[in-house]
């Protein structure tokens, strides 16, 4: 019995799938014998069944990695308000209440004169214990104003052998009024003289007057970090031109934005001077204030990036 083409054709994935009567079958088997092209269709049709299924398309993976870099972008513009918001109200805090020099007014400063450790503890709210040595040990004792939040003392030696104490007052609101209530302080050993200085002038606190000023100096080595930044800065930006094409030029502009953060929180801080009274704390914070900067450069960077598309 002859069997159309067509319909041995239609039979054929049947018939690779041994899924067909055994009458048809060899009918089949027949047609096949005699028929290269349905032998050849069979052929392929039994390829295509032992090639390796292809994967199924994951159509929530692009959707996945769109809300992953949105999610993204969230967090870094929020990571960059906060680090703006940081520096920002950081640097006021700084700048308006920076410590400054309290002037010299009559009832400022009053000596109480010499007396012993033991009795000016007892003075005090807050008595250090002290054993009996101790307590018989000369001081000179003095009452400041609360005006003044804080002092600073140094001790200079004369040349005829003579100690010198200076005394600096300090506070964060200068044009502040006397307030009347007085805090205890004392020296200890005893001075030759004390001398109150307020940056425009000296006045003599206690002991004998000598020839020639005495004036403690604000520290400028904030002024030196301040030019190796600048010079460093410069440095680094002529690197990042010279080999911006090169894998090493990430490098180099994360070392340029190190000094530009540098520089920026010391004028934010300080200002376009670098005289500072107290190096150490005017130091740290510029660091910290500098550290968010550069965190806010890198940050922005990467942003910049991403939005250009680069």
């Amino acid at each position: 019995m002859k069997i159309p083409c067509a319909v041995v054709r239609d039979l054929l994935p049947l018939y690779a799938e041994n899924m067909i009567e055994e009458e048809t079958h060899a009918l089949v088997d027949e047609h096949l014998e005699e028929c290269p092209e349905c032998s050849k269709k069979l052929e392929e049709i039994r390829a295509e069944a032992a090639a390796p299924a292809a994967p199924a398309v994951d159509t929530a993976k692009p959707l996945l990695s769109l809300k992953k870099m949105i999610n993204k972008r969230r967090w870094m513009t929020a990571a960059i308000a906060a680090l703006c918001v940081f520096i920002l109200l950081g640097s006021a805090f700084h700048r308006f209440n920076d410590w400054h020099q309290v002037t010299w007014e009559e009832g400022l400063v009053k000596v109480t004169g010499v007396t012993t450790r033991g009795e000016a503890e007892t003075r005090t709210s807050s008595p250090v214990p002290l054993d009996a040595d101790e307590q018989k040990e000369k001081v000179l004792a003095i009452q400041f104003d609360n005006k003044i939040n804080g002092l600073h003392t140094a001790q200079e030696i004369n040349e005829d052998g003579t100690v010198t104490a200076i005394m600096q007052g300090w506070g964060r609101n200068p044009g502040k009024k006397l307030t009347g209530d007085y805090s205890t302080f004392t020296f200890y050993p005893v001075p030759d003289r004390l001398v109150y200085d307020s940056g425009s002038g000296q006045e003599l606190l206690w002991g004998e007057p000598m020839s020639g000023g005495v004036t403690i100096l604000p520290r400028l080595a904030l002024g030196s970090y301040a030019i190796l930044a600048c010079c460093l800065a410069s440095l680094s930006l002529l690197l990042w031109f010279l080999f911006r094409n090169q894998d090493v030029a990430p490098v180099f502009r994360q070392i340029f934005f190190a000094p530009v953060s540098y520089l920026a929180a010391h004028v934010l801080t300080k200002g376009f001077h670098a005289r500072s009274f107290f190096f150490e704390d005017d130091l740290s914070f510029i660091i910290l204030i500098g550290a968010a900067c550069y965190a806010l450069l890198t940050l922005g960077w990467v942003a910049w990036k991403q939005r250009k598309g680069i």
